[in-house]
């Protein structure tokens, strides 16, 4: 891998020489070292040769990215471009000042017209493959491209719990229409092929270390909140923003994604909800609540998804203080939404 270290894995318990920049990748190390469930990637570190190119990132960049991603792919046991059993990645950079595009990351890298019908017969769920491809090419536009996508949120909404080939078909056409809204804006095309994804995408990161500051890039498997009912994402607390007791507390939105939570599509329903109704996830969650009790020492708020019933955390942060009191829900079903978590 060259003569000096560019890639830190997370389980490996190690972080990078730079970590003091690297916020985000420090956070996931330091989960995976105490065994909560993350989803497993790697930190890929731009050396002194990256940050000085101005033609793209050089080949031994490009080689050590390969290698760990081969690594990846033998501990997943699914290979990444391959329509048979394709992984599909989440990368993003690791400074959480990085510029929104790149700080907030592309999901679903991997994705193209083959392996979205491959993924369809795998799985028989047409509305959550191509659910799955909008947001690879949306997230793909902005980060890499610059293309801001504007399209309704009511495409979300027109299935969200059904998974109906309708939806599926409506998705399908607006992803055909993100490539042409692309297209006509900037002049380029989002590739097809997924190791020109990856390449382009790191690269989107490694601009931001064209400067005297270090950067880095996560790379990670993905992990899907929207694949099914036993699927979700929500933000949880280590003290309940509900009632102020040392208790988990949050919200959770089924069938969704993190970006859900603030699209305001859907009311999001009480993590005790959750709780009651799922044991496994239930179980779960308070497990990780008593791990960030034992090393954090402050209050806690931390992102997770649930893949069929088992929960990855995604991110953490000390929580601002919170007002012991929740405004549950507008009068209408005893819903709450992330915008009615009041805080200090």
């Amino acid at each position: 891998m060259g003569h000096e270290k560019n890639v830190w894995f997370f389980d490996e318990g190690m972080i990078p020489p730079s970590s003091s920049t690297f916020h985000k990748a420090v956070n996931l190390a330091a989960l995976a070292g105490r065994r909560i469930s993350v989803p497993p990637g790697f930190t890929l570190e731009f050396d002194s040769e990256s940050r000085n190119s101005r033609s793209g990132l050089p080949d031994s960049l490009l080689d050590t990215a390969s290698a760990a991603l081969a690594s990846l792919e033998h501990r997943m046991g699914r290979r990444f471009a391959d329509p048979a059993n394709p992984l599909l990645l989440a990368v993003r950079a690791a400074d959480d000042t990085a510029a929104s595009g790149a700080s907030r990351g592309i999901l679903n890298l991997g994705l193209n017209d083959e392996i979205a019908e491959s993924l369809v017969a795998l799985t028989g769920k047409p509305r959550f493959v191509y659910d799955c491809y909008r947001r690879f090419l949306t997230g793909f536009a902005h980060a890499v491209l610059g293309v801001a996508i504007h399209f309704e949120p009511c495409v979300s909404r027109l299935t969200s719990v059904t998974g109906e080939l309708g939806g599926a078909d409506e998705l399908r056409r607006q992803c055909d229409l993100i490539r042409t809204h692309v297209r006509i804006k900037s002049g380029r095309e989002i590739p097809r092929t997924p190791a020109d994804q990856l390449e382009m995408a790191l690269d989107s990161v490694g601009k931001l270390s064209r400067s005297s500051r270090p950067a880095a890039a996560i790379v990670q498997i993905m992990v899907f909140g929207n694949m099914g009912r036993d699927c979700g994402s929500g933000i949880a607390w280590t003290r309940n923003p509900a009632t102020g007791l040392r208790e988990i507390g949050g919200v959770y939105l089924r069938e969704a994604q993190g970006e859900d939570l603030n699209g305001h599509q859907r009311p999001a329903l009480r993590l005790s909800q959750i709780e009651d109704e799922d044991e496994r996830v239930g179980r779960q969650l308070r497990s990780i609540r008593a791990i960030f009790e034992r090393f954090a020492g402050s209050d806690i708020q931390f992102d997770f998804t649930v893949e069929s019933g088992k929960v990855y955390v995604l991110g953490w942060r000390i929580a601002p203080a919170v007002v012991p009191r929740f405004v549950l829900a507008s009068a209408k079903g005893g819903r709450c939404t992330a915008d009615n978590i009041r805080v200090a």
